[in-house]
Order: structure tokens, then C-alpha cells, then sequence
């Protein structure tokens, strides 16, 4: 458990759920544009 790589996720939960799906979507599509 690194604090860098806890940072992202501490924050991600801080925020509403509605911005969770959304970053989900967002992150889904960069690895499917990745290939």
C-alpha cells in the first residue's frame, strides 16, 4: 500500500458515487482506445 497509489483511490471515495461509474466509463474506454 503505497501512498501514491492510495491517494487516487482515497480521493475517488471522497467524491459522490455518481462520479465513481464515471471514472469506471472513463478509464474503460482509455484501455479499450489502447487496444
Amino acid at each position: 500500500m503505497t501512498p501514491s497509489g492510495a491517494s487516487p483511490y482515497t480521493v475517488q471515495g471522497e467524491l459522490p458515487i455518481l462520479d465513481s461509474p464515471t471514472l469506471i466509463i472513463m478509464m474503460s474506454g482509455w484501455i479499450d482506445a489502447s487496444g
